[in-house]
C-alpha cells in the first residue's frame, strides 16, 4: 500500500501541488480567471474523494487483469497483501501516467460543468466507463480501457 501511494504521489502531486495555491475554491478561482497552473489543477481534480474512489477501483482492475492474463488466481480480499512483480508495478505506473495525461484534468472549460459541483462515485464511474456524464457532457474522448491504459 505504501508503494502504491508513493507511486500515486509521484505521478500526481510531487512537483505539481502548490501549497501556496492550495485547494480552497480552486474551481471558483479558475472560473474568475485566476491563473491556476495545469499541474496543480490536475492534482486538485484527481484528489477529489469521488474521483479517487473510482481510480482505486481501476487500479484493482489493473491488478486483477494482470493476474488473469497470467492465468493466476488471486485473493481479492487480500489484493494488496502480496508482493507484486516489477512488471505489475510497471503496469500500475503506466495506468497512472496515462490517467494523468487525460486532458479532462486540465480542461478549464469543465470547471463549471463537471468539476464545479461535488459529484458522487457513480457519476465518475459513468464518466470513466462511457466518456460522458449523465447529462451528456463529453469528458473523455473515449471510455477508459484497461488494456490501452497499461500500454
Amino acid at each position: 500500500m505504501v508503494r502504491l501511494m508513493s507511486l500515486f504521489a509521484d505521478v500526481f502531486f510531487v512537483g505539481s501541488w502548490d501549497p501556496e495555491i492550495g485547494g480552497r475554491r480552486v474551481e471558483t478561482r479558475l472560473q474568475k480567471g485566476d491563473p491556476i497552473p495545469e499541474t496543480h489543477l490536475r492534482a486538485w481534480r484527481i484528489a477529489r474523494e469521488e474521483v479517487l474512489g473510482i481510480i482505486v477501483k481501476y487500479i484493482r482492475d489493473v491488478i486483477e487483469h494482470y493476474y488473469a492474463w497470467g492465468g493466476q488466481s488471486i485473493r481479492k480480499d487480500g489484493l494488496l497483501q502480496q508482493n507484486f512483480s516489477p512488471d505489475l508495478w510497471k503496469r500500475i505506473e503506466l495506468f497512472l501516467q496515462n490517467l494523468a495525461s487525460l486532458p479532462c484534468w486540465i480542461d478549464k472549460n469543465l470547471s463549471t460543468t463537471v468539476f464545479g459541483a461535488k459529484r458522487n462515485r457513480d457519476y465518475w464511474d459513468r464518466v470513466f466507463r462511457t466518456g460522458r456524464t449523465s447529462e451528456g457532457v463529453q469528458v473523455l474522448a473515449q471510455p477508459l480501457e484497461i488494456t490501452k491504459m497499461i500500454q
